[in-house]
């Protein structure tokens, strides 16, 4: 188990399912592991709102002041919201 608070960016690894997505983090102290959540819903918080998001839906977070990541994208940082101090990058909207 790892707690978010020693999160430093997570990320789905592009070679995983999209049923059942994997995740690279990277954590405090440079360390760096791959794996599933356990979790089937996340919820996401920012100020009075909040959203329940399935997990396959997720894609990325990074803490409140991590450095980005080179092979973000354009699109990416257009959807990229702030969510309880972290940044966290939301599917691209869809249309009706």
């Amino acid at each position: 188990t790892v707690k978010l608070a020693d999160v430093v960016r997570m990320g789905r690894n592009d070679q995983s399912d999209p049923l059942a997505p994997v995740y690279d983090i990277e954590l405090r102290g440079g360390d760096k592991l791959s794996g599933m959540l356990q979790e089937r819903v996340l919820e996401l918080r920012s100020g009075e709102r909040s959203w329940r998001v399935p997990v396959q839906h997720f894609l990325a977070m990074r803490s409140k002041g991590a450095p980005e990541l080179e092979e973000a994208t354009e699109e990416e940082n257009e959807n990229e919201s702030s969510v309880s101090g972290r940044s966290v990058v939301l599917p691209p909207k869809q249309g009706n």
